[in-house]
């Protein structure tokens, strides 16, 4: 599992833009699964096929087939394909400093776009703004490919046109919801717990008691911060676990045990609700292929 925060490795550390795709390998053996965490970076999802659930902050919410979603910096974020189909997700990340971070001007507009933008939520391309956002996200994908003399420059000119299409069309009243440097840390010993614990029983006691919080308080924080529940969370990490396992072969009963569920019947009907099939079936399927 990758750490909270993520270290993002560039192609050219010179310049800070980097363009892959994220994708489901076929209808059963791979998902998508992108934990919480947060970077430095801003970030712009495109939706190429299938299907999601996205999560920014405190909003979750689902996307597909031609959405954009738009994540900036230090906002926690997470990304599940969680079904039977196939899901392609272009991804586009930039830091600000692409752009002259000393000028005056450049950080009124970043600040504008940081602080005064609304975007916890899927833009649709087929509709002006989101119609004019995917011709720079193609843009950009297109200049990242080909890196024709002087690429780097129309790719920039891709990211500041999507900067300012959001900050004229999606400005807001109130600041983005941020996550502060100490539940920051608090929940990264949650996350190294449950590392190092996802095999037995982890009950909200255990866990709210390693960060000194209530269990009250610890549920409220953590769906805030995440926009899923604590058990939510593992049961995510615990299946994506469950998934590795049953690709090398192990048993389904031996898979439950490893990944901290008291039953068996716990995990089928865990292993369901995420992956949309019985463990069963999915370790025929992957014996199978």
């Amino acid at each position: 599992m990758e750490i909270y925060k993520e270290s993002i490795k560039l192609d050219n550390t010179d310049f800070k833009i980097r363009c892959f795709i994220n994708c489901s390998k076929n209808n059963h053996d791979d998902f998508i699964k992108v934990h919480p965490h947060w970077h430095d970076m801003i970030e712009i999802l495109f939706v190429i096929k299938g299907s999601a659930t996205q999560q920014i902050n405190k909003n979750v919410f689902e996307i597909a087939k031609g959405d954009i979603v738009i994540i900036k910096g230090q906002e926690i974020h997470s990304t599940y394909s969680m079904s039977s189909h196939y899901t392609e997700i272009f991804v586009i990340q930039f830091d600000e400093s692409i752009f002259n971070p000393y000028e005056a001007n450049t950080i009124r507009i970043l600040e504008a776009f940081s602080r005064k933008t609304r975007l916890s939520f899927a833009i649709k391309s087929n509709d002006f703004p989101g119609s004019k956002i995917l011709d720079n996200i193609l843009n950009v994908k297109k200049e990242y490919e080909l890196k024709k003399p002087a690429w780097e420059f129309a790719a920039i000119s891709g990211c500041c046109e999507i900067i300012s299409s959001c900050i004229r069309n999606y400005s807001k009243k109130e600041n983005a919801v941020q996550v502060n440097s100490k539940v920051k840390k608090d929940l990264q010993k949650v996350f190294d717990f449950v590392d190092d614990n996802f095999d037995r029983k982890i009950t909200l006691g255990d866990i709210s008691k390693k960060i000194n919080y209530s269990i009250p308080h610890f549920c409220r924080i953590f769906k805030r911060s995440t926009g899923m529940s604590f058990v939510e969370y593992l049961n995510h990490y615990r299946i994506k676990i469950a998934i590795d396992l049953l690709k090398k072969g192990l048993p389904v009963t031996e898979t439950a045990c490893m990944c901290g569920f008291l039953s068996i019947n716990s995990f089928i009907r865990t292993f369901k609700k995420y992956t949309g099939i019985s463990p069963g079936k999915f370790n025929d399927s992957a014996n199978y292929s």
